[in-house]
């Protein structure tokens, strides 16, 4: 006997926020940008549709909890300051989230 499928969002609700997806989701688009290259907020906002003031305040808790690495001035952005493999999805759940809150 097979099981019905769980909507993708119905999971996604159950396992993090939307502030943690938004996190997760400009994690990946920093790892895929390549070992060293910089992102602006803005552009990451716009290729990831995430809204602009979720992106700033997100990129600035990852950088709090030393996910990512801030450069400012001209030609500045944001960059993994962790390799793929130092970042874990339960860490960055615990950073955005706070795992404690999730077992109330």
């Amino acid at each position: 006997m097979s099981r019905p499928s769980i909507p993708k969002k119905v999971v996604s609700a159950l396992l993090y926020s939307h502030a943690c997806g938004y996190a997760l989701r400009a994690l990946a688009r920093l790892a895929s940008e390549g070992e060293g290259q910089l992102i602006g907020a803005k552009e990451l906002s716009q290729r990831e549709g995430i809204p602009a003031p979720f992106v700033t305040k997100i990129l600035h808790d990852l950088v709090r909890h030393k996910f990512v690495r801030s450069v400012k001035g001209p030609g500045g952005g944001f960059q993994l300051a962790k390799t793929t493999r130092e970042i874990s999805l339960y860490e960055v759940v615990d950073a955005v989230d706070g795992l404690e809150e999730m077992e109330h």
